[in-house]
């Protein structure tokens, strides 16, 4: 089948009148559903806005050819066409539909308000004027034209699974936009509503009358054929032509809400189980969240166990730096006590040397020799004993961190051998 934007392009290059009544055909259902819905059901106001719209179309052919998608300009410039022939009108007429809406809730005739087509079509149109191009095109192709997904991937140039999605995503999109106003609904319940009533029946003829008019606003010539055929019978022949449409249409019709109920109940499923991951993904989260003290936990810890160790460590060093100033203090009296003891070992030293030469005179008898030889070992006793003593107080120094001098100021204490016998 030859696409939209060919065959506007055979009508911008060649005015083709065909090609432009051959589109007119195809897309006048979803320009007068919307314009429909824009003026509040006045069928004769619809009829002229979609005749505007498609005159428009005529006008800006040229720059129009080159899109892939025409639903999604349509359906905006037929909003907009409505807008500039109702705008003064159209308050009143959502005050008045509103207050029936109302009227219709609170009535006890069991209507679902979620799925009220009577409260989604006063507002529908604003909520599909919020959307995207991209959004607004892939809602037209799926719910206004009744296209299957494959046909709408190739129509956006996108595959059959990445159309579904896109329409999803759309169709979600239309949700909070229509929850913004007041129409709470499910997003299958609003797929439904869209599917089943979004495209009002076209009046018998008004795609011929809206392909003459939008050619003849045009400035296009549209030929001695139709100059000699009156209004009336263009009708009648395009009507017969449209019955004849009508019941392969029905059956289309019907095989594209078979298809929308099937998805519909895909997407029921769909919404279930993205119900169960997003409970999944809580728990998950929450443990993530657990995990996570834990870890900080085990940080602060690390934390705490550096900073006893840093305190540790300061302690010691402070306690080295104590002791080292002790023994400093102490160093003075420890050399003078040894410097003391050595005075003490040098005269036991003398003594005993004294003794010594004594005990070694002729004169002496025998007694005499033997009571000095008695006291030059006692004094050799006592020379032992201090230097035992100066070594046990030396080393008791050293331990306790004293470092005696390089050179030793005091003299040295004899050793036995260097007694005399």
């Amino acid at each position: 089948m030859t696409e939209d934007s060919e065959l506007l392009q055979a009508y911008a290059e060649t005015r083709s009148q065909t090609a432009f009544a051959e589109l007119v055909k195809r897309r006048v259902g979803l320009v007068y559903s919307v314009a429909l819905r824009q003026v509040g059901g006045d069928t004769h106001l619809a009829q002229d806005v979609t005749q505007r719209v498609f005159a428009d179309l005529a006008r800006k052919a040229t720059t129009l050819a080159s899109r892939p998608v025409l639903s999604g300009w349509l359906y905006r410039s037929a909003q907009f066409a409505a807008s500039d022939l109702v705008r003064s009108e159209r308050r009143r007429r959502a005050r008045e539909q509103e207050n029936l809406i109302m009227n219709a809730t609170l009535s006890a005739d069991g209507t679902d308000p979620a799925v009220d087509w009577d409260k989604l079509r006063p507002v529908l149109d604003e909520a599909m004027a919020e959307l995207g191009d991209e959004d607004r095109d892939a809602v037209a192709l799926r719910f206004l034209e009744e296209k299957p997904f494959a046909e709408v991937g190739r129509r956006l140039a996108i595959s059959e699974e990445a159309a579904r999605k896109r329409v999803s995503r759309a169709l979600d999109k239309l949700h909070d936009c229509l929850a913004q106003r007041g129409v709470t609904s499910t997003t299958a319940a609003l797929a439904l509503a869209l599917g089943n009533q979004a495209t009002a029946a076209v009046p018998a003829g008004l795609a011929a009358s809206v392909a003459t008019m939008a050619l003849a606003g045009a400035g296009t010539w549209l030929g001695p054929a139709i100059s000699f055929m009156s209004m009336s019978k263009l009708q009648v022949g395009v009507a017969g032509a449209l019955a004849a449409a009508g019941a392969i249409g029905c059956v289309v019709q019907a095989e594209t809400q078979a298809d929308i109920r099937r998805e519909i109940a895909a997407l029921r499923v769909e919404h279930q189980a993205i119900a169960r991951l997003r409970s999944e993904n809580e728990q998950f989260a929450a443990v993530a969240a657990e995990v996570e003290k834990l870890r900080g936990d085990d940080l602060e810890f690390a934390r705490l166990s550096r900073l006893v160790a840093e305190a540790q460590e300061a302690q010691r060093s402070r306690n080295e730096k104590a002791r080292l100033a002790e023994v400093s203090r102490v160093a003075p009296d420890i050399q003078a006590e040894i410097a003391r003891m050595n005075r003490e070992g040098n005269k036991l030293v003398e003594e005993f040397k004294m003794l010594s030469e004594a005990a070694k005179a002729s004169s002496l008898s025998s007694e005499a020799k033997t009571a000095a030889q008695a006291a030059v070992q006692q004094k050799l006793e006592a020379i032992k004993s201090k230097q035992a003593e100066i070594k046990v107080f030396t080393e008791n120094a050293r331990a306790a961190g004293w470092v005696p001098p390089a050179s030793g100021k005091f003299k040295a204490v004899p050793q036995p051998g260097q007694l005399p016998p």
